[in-house]
């Protein structure tokens, strides 16, 4: 749709198989396979295989879960999977917590910073 209305746009999807898919297909059907193309407006999540993992294990729990007692001891995207958590849900309740300011970027790890950081810059890289 965007295409069509002359839009600029990105699209940026977890690193995991249902976003690979998504990449694939649309590489396909909005790039005519071209994927030098596809890269410049196709983006997966660099070093997360979900959103989730941009965190480090504490500020997912700290800070998305609301439980900085729980003890995650794999990948964060693995956790809500397993653990049965909406994606959606801890998305949202994580936003209204920024948008009220009771988590700002100064609260968080610099593991959690860097990955913020190189994911901001995929999407930056992909906007100019």
């Amino acid at each position: 749709m965007f295409r069509g209305w002359g839009l600029d746009f990105i699209v940026a999807v977890d690193d995991d198989k249902q976003g690979r898919e998504a990449l694939k297909s649309m590489k396909r059907e909005l790039f005519g396979d071209d994927s030098e193309l596809a890269s410049t407006k196709l983006v997966k999540l660099p070093d997360c295989v979900g959103i989730e993992d941009a965190f480090s294990n504490a500020d997912f729990a700290r800070f998305v879960l609301g439980d900085e007692a729980i003890n995650i001891s794999k990948e964060n995207s693995e956790f809500v999977k397993t653990s049965g958590r909406s994606k959606p849900v801890l998305a949202f309740t994580f936003a209204l917590a920024v948008e009220r300011g009771e988590i700002t970027l100064a609260h968080l790890s610099d593991e959690t910073k860097g990955k913020i950081t190189k994911i901001v810059a995929a999407l930056t890289d992909r906007l100019q």
